[in-house]
């Protein structure tokens, strides 16, 4: 609508700046906007300049990396889960955001990620606390590189102060995260050059090559459009992930890989019989 409005003869659009309002708003609020100052989002909150495509957020889509289709999934050293939790049934509200992120040596043997899954529901909290068991027992990858996560990180506020100690009697392993003051906006400009270096991959769809697959393109959606979107809850299990791998917090108390002699493969359906392609494409 803003661009053929920019065309339509019959519209005048104008532009105002916020420090064109400078008389009726508080000097704190002028400090806060300050650490947006050079950046797209104040480009477009503070200046009213209209952004669109791969502007629009933060994140850049031509930043993220398709993981190709005939490709197999690399061999993961890690897998977590990362959950923004919040246990409320109403529409509303914001939902639970969650994320499953496979990690890996890439050929500088550097870590890079790779995104398994990603989600955002409304649950209550006997759901919520069934999901994250459920998801710990789940299996990633393919062939013999699948893999059961190796930590959930779950945020200690809010939803999460009640969720970790009622998960203290079961087999999830927790990773504790305190965001501290900071907020949802400097923690994912914090860990943007892990996305714009290249070492972020989502899977390509195989039935639509050169797209990201079918499943997670909410989350492409909400992560390149933050922080201009309703709810973010994805982006924030995304940020608490990257920020704890970039610091290596991520692995603390993690030994080697979980023993998986139990597992039988004809009961999960999440195991993939051909490792010459990548399982995730859809």
């Amino acid at each position: 609508m803003v661009k053929e409005a920019r065309t339509d003869d019959r519209i005048l659009v104008t532009r105002g700046s916020t420090y064109d309002n400078a008389a009726n708003l508080s000097d704190t609020m002028f400090r806060e906007i300050a650490k947006f100052e050079g950046t797209q989002i104040g480009t477009q909150e503070i200046y009213g300049e209209i952004l669109s495509g791969d502007s629009a957020g933060i994140i850049k889509k031509s930043w993220l990396r398709k993981w190709p289709k005939d490709e197999a999934l690399p061999k993961l050293r890690y897998v977590f889960t990362s959950y923004d939790p919040a246990f409320t049934e109403k529409t509303s509200n914001d939902p639970t955001g969650c994320v499953v992120v496979g990690v890996f040596k890439d050929i500088d043997n550097e870590y890079s990620a790779i995104l398994l899954d990603a989600w955002a529901e409304h649950l209550s909290y006997p759901d919520l606390k069934a999901q994250v068991i459920a998801d710990w027992e789940n299996r990633y990858g393919e062939g013999d590189r699948l893999k059961r996560p190796d930590g959930a990180i779950i945020e200690v506020k809010g939803g999460g102060n009640a969720l970790i100690p009622d998960l203290r009697n079961t087999k999830v392993k927790i990773i504790k995260y305190n965001p501290g003051r900071s907020d949802k906006i400097e923690r994912l400009h914090s860990v943007s050059w892990f996305i714009k270096e290249g070492k972020f991959y989502i899977p390509e769809s195989r039935k639509a090559p050169g797209e990201f697959v079918s499943y997670l393109e909410n989350f492409v959606e909400e992560l390149t459009n933050f922080p201009l979107v309703k709810h973010d809850d994805m982006v924030d299990a995304l940020t608490q992930l990257l920020i704890l791998l970039n610091n290596g917090g991520l692995f603390e108390g993690i030994t080697t890989d979980r023993d998986d002699d139990d597992y039988d493969e004809d009961e999960d359906e999440r195991y993939y019989t051909n490792p010459s392609t990548n399982p995730y494409a859809m």
